[in-house]
């Protein structure tokens, strides 16, 4: 796809010549192939264009770097190429941590019984290493405590998991103490996640919603959930998750009806051994109280909430239901029931909104923060308020759940920390006031990664930036903000610099950093503003006093102004010409008074 690249990494020990033989098996497709270093920084390229077989002598001094094989003009997907990488010279391929193992002597214990694991990590190169010092953790520490050096003791009849994390991996050990009442298979529960709308081409939304939904099935994977714990309903069949070229084969249905999804709820997660949470995770376009689940093929509130009805009816067990998409506020007052969280992208039916593929989006930051060990709650509340603090758009998408208590007591997995494995933004640039662009690039900042950097962008909401406005139903409105492509710094490594020249009209530009690995894990930053006082005054409709902004303020000086109060020094000085008067009349007072309460609702 347009945003897929493979890196494949090899060390170089000096000065060393070598060549790049690639060989794909598409007569249509386009290729770039590169040779960058840790940086991403280039040092050659070729491009391959209808298949074309390329070979091309290449030299690179010490160090680490990679053959990056990119999408060209035209895509051919899903057919394979061969690479080959010659030298005289003595090049290693890099090798990464694949997997974290947990074993033990005995998987069935007795009151006070103890035992010991260990934990062993596998690597790329089919190697494995005993680690050493993971974090270990205990799902139900009334059933069997760990300490520090993997020591297990069994405190409790009942089954439960022992959790080994080490960096961005984990591993479990399932344990089972006396002869417990329920025997269940594992206790972490099940996925049913959507990919909606089909495949077609017209569907602007295609790429976001297949990133996100890859997205959402790794970081489940990240947290204990194995293929057959998932049922991915998804259009595109073909999804290379571990970096392997090859399909993973995750796919279990790729042409879904209603009815099939509702047989997914209510027989598939009803049959499985678990009495974890049933996530139902929903990712496409949607309306008001409806949601596509495939082209013809209309989930409806009342339909879904009927099989989530049925679920809870035959098993008991917790649901959390999150929608990702337009609208998807408007599912709330059907979904709501006990012991069933509900999660929505937007609040009632305002629009989504996404910019980068879906790397800002509600779900990133959502789906990021689950991914670390914070709660459901805790993972909303961070995604709500990082949407909030932009700006518009997304501040008007005001992101749902219900209820927050039950939400705070939901960890997907289990209750235990995963360390920071996604890229850092650090040390950026600082909020301030400028009346005029400095010399010196206006845009900086620190990223860094374990895994190496891809790229680093600052994506921008100038103060006249208007939200697109989509009435259709199934439409989903593209955000266009202005995208900066960041630079890394000769002076200084590690610090991504870029010059902003675009200040015009006065007032807050916001700036939020995105930083995306080589594994395409990726961050966003806080923001940053930068408030221009060197421009013209912004016009803005609706804005009674002046701060760029149509929001509650405005409603209460217009509703003074209505019922006589006085308002001297709130009503910016040149209101009549500014905007402010919506009505047009030369008066302050109910049609503004609505326009800002519309305005601050989302609507």
């Amino acid at each position: 796809s347009q945003a897929d690249a493979d890196y494949f990494g090899f060390h170089v020990p000096d000065t060393t010549p070598f060549t790049v033989d690639f060989a794909p098996t598409t007569t249509t497709g386009d290729y770039t192939i590169q040779i960058v270093n840790d940086n991403d920084d280039l040092v050659t390229q070729q491009t391959s264009t209808d298949g074309e077989a390329k070979s091309f002598p290449a030299s690179a001094y010490g160090g680490n770097y990679y053959v990056k094989i990119g999408p060209g003009a035209d895509i051919d997907q899903y057919n394979p190429y061969k690479l080959t990488l010659t030298s005289d010279a003595a090049i290693t391929g890099l090798k990464q941590m694949d997997s974290l193992t947990v074993t033990g002597p005995e998987p069935n214990m007795t009151l006070d019984q103890t035992q010991n694991l260990s934990a062993s990590a596998a690597y790329s190169d089919a190697t494995a290493t005993p680690i050493q010092s993971p974090t270990w953790t205990s799902l139900d520490e009334t059933i069997a405590t760990v300490d520090v050096a993997g020591l297990v003791t069994a405190a409790g009849v009942g089954a439960t998991s022992i959790i080994a994390t080490y960096g961005e991996l984990t591993g479990k050990f399932d344990l089972t103490v006396g002869a417990p009442p329920n025997y269940y298979e594992q206790r972490h529960g099940n996925l049913i996640l959507v990919a909606g709308g089909g495949d077609s081409d017209a569907d602007t939304l295609r790429e976001t919603i297949q990133y996100l939904s890859d997205a959402v099935y790794q970081r489940f994977q990240s947290r204990l959930f194995r293929d057959k714990d998932i049922f991915y309903f998804n259009p595109m069949t073909f999804h290379d998750l571990d970096g392997d070229g090859l399909d993973n084969g995750i796919v279990d249905d790729a042409t879904p009806t209603v009815d099939e999804f509702g047989a997914a709820i209510s027989e598939w997660a009803a049959n499985q051994s678990a009495d974890g949470p049933l996530y139902v995770y929903l990712i496409d376009h949607g309306g008001a109280d409806t949601f596509k689940i495939f082209p013809n093929e209309i989930l409806t509130a009342a339909d879904l909430s009927t099989y989530l009805d049925a679920f809870q009816t035959a098993t008991d067990r917790p649901v959390v239901t999150v929608i990702e998409a337009c609208k998807s506020g408007t599912f709330l007052d059907d979904l709501s029931a006990p012991n069933r969280v509900v999660v929505t992208s937007t609040g009632g039916g305002n629009d989504a909104y996404y910019e980068l593929g879906g790397a800002i989006s509600f779900s990133q930051i959502f789906m990021d923060r689950l991914l670390t060990g914070d709660s459901v709650r805790e993972s909303w509340q961070t995604a709500a308020q990082k949407l909030s603090d932009m700006g518009r758009p997304y501040a008007n998408m005001n992101p749902n759940l219900d209820p927050p208590d039950l939400a705070a007591s939901i960890y997907v997995g289990g209750q235990f920390a995963i360390g920071s494995i996604l890229p850092e933004v650090v040390n950026q640039t600082t909020s301030r006031e400028i009346s005029e662009i400095p010399a010196d690039p206006v845009l900086q900042a620190d990223a860094s990664y374990q895994d190496g950097l891809e790229m680093v962008w600052a994506v921008v909401i100038p103060p006249d930036y208007q939200p697109p406005d989509v009435s259709d139903e199934f439409q989903t409105p593209d955000a266009a903000l202005p995208k900066v492509r960041m630079m890394e710094s000769e002076q200084t490594e590690g610090r991504y610099e870029a010059q902003y020249t675009d200040f015009n009209v006065n007032g807050d530009y916001r700036f939020i950093f995105h930083a995306r690995g080589k594994d395409g894990k990726v961050s966003l930053s806080s923001l940053s503003i930068l408030t221009y006082t060197g421009g013209t005054d912004l016009a803005q409709k609706g804005d009674i006093n002046n701060d760029n902004a149509v929001n509650l303020t405005d409603l209460l000086i217009a509703l003074k102004t209505l019922v006589g109060l006085p308002t001297e020094g709130e009503i910016r000085t040149n209101w009549a010409s500014s905007g402010a008067d919506v009505g047009g009349d030369g008066l302050i007072g109910l049609e503004e008074a609505i326009y800002a309460l519309r305005e601050a609702a989302g609507l």
